[in-house]
């Protein structure tokens, strides 16, 4: 007679895997779409009544993936994963913001032209940065 192996049920997804998951999907769409819009309008002759859709279109994603980040922050089980996202994303705010304060300072006085496609992609930079900084932060704590 030959023994057989159990294997368990597989557990259910915790709420913090699930949003971690469609987070996965929705920041990159997101960013994305980002680009691709600020690309379409800048390339688009004039401004018309397709502006206003096409502005807001890539907003829709973004903040998808603002509140699944701020569920999955919720939900995550695991202290160290939190803590690493949190600095993350503070790191990331803070070099973006930062960037923005000095380009609007030297479009302010005329030093620099402040281009507007590069406001448009404030959340594909955002996004990039905060994944290097993932990266950096768990390097720091091994």
């Amino acid at each position: 007679m030959t023994a057989q192996t159990f294997t368990p049920p597989p557990k259910p997804r915790s709420p913090a895997s699930r949003y971690n998951a469609l987070l996965r999907w929705t920041a990159p769409l997101s960013a994305v779409f980002s680009i691709a819009d600020a690309l379409v309008i800048k390339a688009l002759p004039g401004p018309g009544p397709w502006l206003y859709p096409l502005s807001i279109l890539p907003a829709i994603p973004l903040v998808a993936a603002i509140v699944l980040q701020a569920l999955w922050l919720r939900a995550e089980p695991d202290e160290f994963r939190r803590v690493v996202a949190t600095e993350a994303m503070l790191y990331a705010s803070g070099v973006v913001l930062a960037s923005l304060t000095v380009i609007g300072f030297l479009g302010l006085y005329r030093s620099a032209t402040t281009p507007s496609l590069l406001l448009a992609l404030v959340y594909p930079v955002w996004l990039t940065i905060y994944g290097s900084t993932v990266c950096l932060v768990r390097l720091r704590y091994r």
